[in-house]
């Protein structure tokens, strides 16, 4: 089946509407007997000591980041703070760095002014304020999060956390609300409303979630007011939300204010038109698709990071959706070899941590993909498997994550140098040697023309690396600035008018067109952020037609045949014989 092309509209008509949790209940951890090739799970045992086992950091290790970094959130308003994988270093997620997901408004409501109603089919209507609710007994519960649509869309692959909730158990109050008979289905109701469109009408709708009674009555939900030993902050949905564990996180309403019994389903905007899986199925021979509401949880993993210490490589993950008895890596498409169970090991609903020590694997490019087991002997789906590969929805993506990452030093004999770490990645991810030509001096420490700091360098014929840690990943390592620093004279270059032959594109914030061949290598090979605004107009040195953009310059070969017709100027050598007059700085031989 053919990839199919998300845009902004579809992110935001579907609500992007992203939240989750999936949760755990703590229990004795889990031993397994991993699985041999495609055979079942042999046995499931529960030793004890869960809290024994902690997250798998090594001091002083070296993250070494993803070439397959996620495409920029278009949609920030809707879904906020996303997990970066490779930040991840606990089990638990703070409250500051855990995803945020709203579908309308963000509701502030004060705390002494909350209050729950259960009304609908039930005999004894309540209505409960928040102290009252506090007042119940308590019950915690760890779990993770997971949005249906985490991995289903190309900017979503962080729409996940792991935290503790504490609140009082709903089936009580359901019990004393008294449903009756005809009642089977129950509605939650969050206080966010906005505008929707249904058969042509626009209305206003609250956003709202609903499961059969028997589902509601499992004595893990719980009306949360506390997450990680805190109350509820806003954007969590305080100050109540609904915590469903094992389901996904709309199910988890957040600022939760009506609880209503129906004697029929529910089929609101986030059950019936939302959050609707479709997938093609062969019946009979005939190709029908199927439409289901997203609920619970998918047994899912993903790797999370790779981390080198003393030449030695670590691959780091986690896995989630269900008890986990296996986590299976497999690399460069090689057989899968066992992980190493780690942190959250016998957790029922929260993520389990798991690492594989990789050893000095070959410098170079390589893919890491994971699949989880469950207790039950399910395995994560493959990407080719029907139930992924059929799906015409974006939401339950569970198949198999690849990840692509790059390990060692790669060496140069043509210049003698050598690239490694987050120039290494950066350097593969963004066109290698076409791009940037071969590196001609060592990493080392240089003070920036630009703002005096002292930065790790490394010039290539044609750019120069700058690594910028105080900038979060994929933007800790930035091109330098070298069509500004070699643009001849001092003066800028005079501003144009915009042009409106076909093929041209006026930049605003430079006042300068880029036009033809030169236009096309620049959207082909990176744009702004590879290359930056253009500072000139198109303008002719040394017999050759040239563009200086902020960081190359590009110039035309009209000998060359496609695409070797533009070729960027070596603005790497000549930046760096200006500054040193042609000898090599200490620590860049």
């Amino acid at each position: 089946m053919a990839p199919r092309e998300v845009s902004r509209r579809t992110v935001l008509h579907g609500g992007a509407a992203l939240a989750a949790l999936a949760a755990f209940r703590v229990r004795a951890p889990a031993t397994a007997s991993v699985r041999q090739e495609n055979k079942d799970i042999a046995h499931w045992s529960a030793p004890s000591l869960f809290s024994t086992l902690r997250f798998p950091n090594r001091p002083g290790e070296e993250v070494i980041p993803w070439l397959d970094q996620p495409a920029p959130n278009p949609v920030p308003d809707i879904s906020g703070t996303l997990l970066h994988w490779e930040s991840l270093d606990s089990w638990q997620t703070p409250n500051n760095e855990f995803f945020t997901v709203k579908h309308y408004n963000l509701p502030d409501i004060a705390p002494e002014a909350w209050r729950l109603e259960i009304t609908g089919l039930v005999g004894n209507p309540m209505s409960i304020a928040l102290d009252e609710l506090k007042a119940r007994p308590s019950q915690e519960v760890s779990f993770t999060m997971e949005c249906s649509g985490n991995h289903g869309l190309p900017f979503l692959i962080g729409a996940i956390g792991n935290a503790n909730w504490a609140g009082t158990p709903l089936a009580p109050l359901l019990q004393e609300a008294g449903v009756l008979p005809e009642g089977i289905e129950v509605v939650f109701w969050g206080s966010d409303a906005g505008p929707g469109e249904v058969n042509d009408m626009t209305l206003t709708e609250q956003f709202a979630r609903s499961m059969s009674l028997s589902d509601a009555m499992d004595p893990n939900i719980i009306l949360c007011y506390m997450m990680n030993g805190e109350p509820l902050p806003q954007d969590h949905g305080g100050p109540v939300r609904l915590i469903a564990p094992g389901w996904y996180g709309v199910a988890n309403v957040k600022w939760l204010h009506r609880i209503e019994l129906l004697n029929t389903r529910y089929m609101g905007r986030f059950m019936a038109r939302e959050y609707v899986t479709i997938r093609e199925e062969q019946v009979d021979d005939v190709t029908v698709a199927r439409f289901t509401s997203v609920t619970r949880d998918r047994l899912k993993s993903a790797p999370a990071k790779v981390t080198r210490l003393d030449g030695e490589y670590r691959i780091i993950g986690a896995a989630w959706g269900a008890p986990i008895a296996a986590v299976e890596v497999q690399i460069d498409g090689g057989e899968w070899v066992a992980a190493t169970l780690e942190e959250g090991v016998g957790a029922e609903f929260a993520w389990t941590i798991w690492s594989l020590d990789w050893g000095q694997p070959a410098a170079g490019g390589h893919t890491i993909t994971s699949r989880a087991i469950n207790t039950a002997g399910h395995t994560q789906p493959a990407m080719d498997d029907p139930l992924i590969a059929n799906k015409l929805t974006f939401w339950e993506s569970n198949g198999q994550i690849t990840r692509r990452v790059v390990t060692g030093d790669l060496s140069f004999p043509e210049t003698g140098k050598t690239l490694s770490g987050a120039f290494l990645a950066f350097w593969e991810q963004h066109g290698g040697l076409a791009i940037f030509g071969y590196p001609i001096t060592e990493a080392f420490d240089e003070e920036s023309l630009i703002d005096g700091q002292v930065y790790r360098v490394q010039y290539f014929e044609r750019q120069r690396f700058e690594l910028h840690p105080e900038n979060a990943e994929p933007y800790n390592v930035l091109l330098g600035l070298l069509g500004i620093e070699t643009l001849p004279g001092t003066e800028p270059f005079p501003r144009a008018e915009p042009s409106f032959s076909p093929g041209c594109q006026f930049f605003e914030p430079t006042g300068h067109n880029v036009c033809g061949r030169f236009l096309d290598y620049w959207q082909h090979h990176g744009g702004l952020m590879i290359f930056g605004y253009p500072i000139t107009e198109e303008i002719t040195e040394n017999e050759l037609t040239v563009q200086y953009f902020e960081r190359a310059r590009f110039e035309y070969h009209p000998d060359n045949q496609p695409p070797y017709d533009v070729l960027l100027g070596p603005l790497g050598r000549d930046v760096l014989s200006e500054h040193y007059g042609g000898q090599l700085p200490p620590g860049a031989e």
